[in-house]
């Protein structure tokens, strides 16, 4: 949907051709944008049903039956990758059951549009393990810890010349956690450019996202217990 849509707009847009909504979930996606709830009750007006494309949105874990069962889309689509930490060619549906036979009837092994984007059975298990160990996880303290190695990277880059660090909340996908942004002044001793380039060629690799054209920014989410120093040490010996 276009996040400038007005109830009216969206309202005038069904026609019997109409075959459903695709909602983006998302901080990105949200400013100005209809509630999704108020969107399920247009289009479940119209007979049309609501896909809630939720690739990004965990954490919270709750967001895997919120879209569903609290605000009644019909199905929502996650990526195995990202906050699930699955495999990334693997994926959840979560949803009505009728539209959930539809894919299957609709992927392999028949002969459908789908039939050439093939789930191994090592990324379904993969996915199954990686559900129950996010269902498991005590997720406060996951997200604290996020924001204790933020909150390390704003401390320990404090004092560098040439540069600025702040707390970026949420994330870039709208999650509920902080990221550290690092922005690059003049007298920074590398460019942006540099700076990613450098931090790549680290042993292990170091991959930041790349924000405005003076600015990264440094994710939590995904590193294991230490892996946060590592980045910080290699921060500091390349800006000191």
């Amino acid at each position: 949907m276009d996040p400038t849509t007005q109830r009216a707009e969206l309202e005038a847009a069904f026609s019997p051709r109409t075959v459903c909504v695709l909602y983006f979930a998302g901080a990105r996606f949200a400013p100005g944008a209809l509630p999704l709830d108020e969107v399920v009750a247009i289009a479940h007006e119209c007979n049309v049903p609501v896909l809630v494309d939720a690739a990004a949105q965990i954490p919270p874990v709750s967001n895997l039956w919120h879209f569903t069962r609290d605000l009644s889309a019909d199905v929502a689509i996650f990526s195995g990758g990202k906050g699930l930490r699955g495999p990334q060619s693997a994926g959840l549906v979560l949803g009505r059951r009728a539209l959930i036979d539809a894919c299957v009837r609709n992927g392999p092994p028949h002969h459908s549009l789908g039939r050439p984007m093939k789930v191994g059975k090592e990324e379904m298990l993969g996915m199954l393990a990686a559900v129950e160990w996010s269902l498991q996880q005590d997720e406060p303290a996951l997200l604290a810890s996020y924001e204790a190695m933020v909150q390390g990277w704003i401390d320990g880059l404090a004092g560098l010349p040439g540069i600025r660090v702040e707390r970026g909340y949420p994330s870039e996908a709208g999650q509920p956690h902080s990221r550290a942004i690092i922005h690059l002044d003049a007298t920074s001793s590398l460019s942006r450019s540099a700076l990613v380039a450098a931090l790549w060629d680290e042993t292990p690799r170091i991959a930041v996202g790349e924000l405005d054209p003076d600015a990264i920014a440094l994710n939590p989410q995904t590193l294991e217990p230490g892996e946060d120093e590592l980045v910080l040490k290699a921060l500091r010996r390349l800006l000191d």
